[in-house]
């Protein structure tokens, strides 16, 4: 996966449906490419019970630095997706 990176420490990872994950420290960067990797390539979340459709509203408890809402959002194309992380990533 490609990532491009800056002085500060900020970086952006192009996902394969077509968004892009921007992290701002270094160390954030390993955890998102590894979880970036497992979510699209690996496809961890692939499965058929397990799909958005247009309209949903998800609720992501537990959404660390958010890369499964952005997984879901193009799947649910008007839908809504309420992320909540009760302690910063």
């Amino acid at each position: 996966m490609n990532t491009d990176s800056n002085e500060s420490g900020a970086f952006s990872i192009p996902l394969p449906n077509a968004l892009t994950f921007t992290g701002t420290d270094a160390a954030q960067k390993a955890s998102a490419k590894f979880l970036s990797w497992e979510i699209f390539k690996k496809k961890f979340y692939d499965r058929e019970q397990f799909q958005g459709q247009d309209g949903f509203r998800v609720v992501d408890i537990g959404a660390n630095m958010g890369l499964f809402a952005l997984w879901m959002s193009p799947q649910i194309g008007s839908g809504t997706i309420c992320c909540v992380e009760p302690t910063s990533a």
